[in-house]
């Protein structure tokens, strides 16, 4: 009897290891695409330019209740937030009115959606609007993502963010910012590409 639970025992191991080469998905549980911790960095290469980008964790904070991460981009503030299911940018604009800087839009975006599958794609739409001396100003912001490609381990997403603002000061504004990213699970972006700029990783470290 206890033979055959063994042998029952490693028939189910088997075909459990089976699965999990057959199904990425499975294999995948767990698996980080955005390592969030304070001290992580990612050197990038600006393929125009040559320059060196840097990506940093420096910290952690609270914006709108959400307890998320300060990451800085050669000195320019990000944050970021993540649970199980999915990574959201937090997306904030400003004008200038009269030479008085004023905020118009603060929003977490969701940016990706976790584990990260082949062909599956999801959108997000917000609409803010805010009265500054006497003028409506009314944003709205929409994010359209889906997994495109799949390459050495590396998920290619593309997505495409479209602002339409309109007030009676300023008229109409629209603008589109289509961005390509790869993501690795327990690395992270591997190469960025906002409106054919190209990014790609050189070095990295991960505490």
């Amino acid at each position: 009897m206890k033979n055959f639970f063994y042998f029952w025992l490693s028939v189910f191991g088997f075909q459990l290891f089976l699965g999990c080469a057959e199904d990425p998905l499975l294999f995948r549980a767990g698996a980080d695409y955005f390592p969030l911790k304070v001290g992580n960095t990612w050197d990038y290469l600006q393929v125009q330019t040559g320059d060196t980008i840097n990506l940093r964790v420096t910290d952690t904070t609270t914006i709108l209740a959400r307890e998320c991460w300060l990451l800085e981009r050669n000195g320019i503030p990000e944050y970021w937030w993540k649970d199980n299911a999915r990574i959201d940018r937090f997306y904030y604009e400003t004008i200038f009115v009269n030479g008085v800087e004023d905020t118009i839009v603060t929003a977490w975006v969701p940016w990706i959606h976790i584990p990260l599958v082949l062909g599956e794609s999801w959108d997000y739409q917000i609409t803010q609007q805010k009265i500054i001396l006497c003028d409506t100003i009314r944003t709205q912001l929409y994010v359209a993502s889906w997994v495109e490609e799949l390459k050495n381990g590396n998920y290619m997403v593309e997505i495409k963010v479209v602002k339409n603002r309109t007030s009676n000061t300023f008229g109409l504004y629209c603008d589109t910012t289509l961005y390509h990213e790869s993501y690795k699970p327990n690395i992270g972006l591997t190469k960025r590409e906002v409106n054919q700029l190209q990014e790609y990783l050189v070095n990295y470290s991960l505490h």
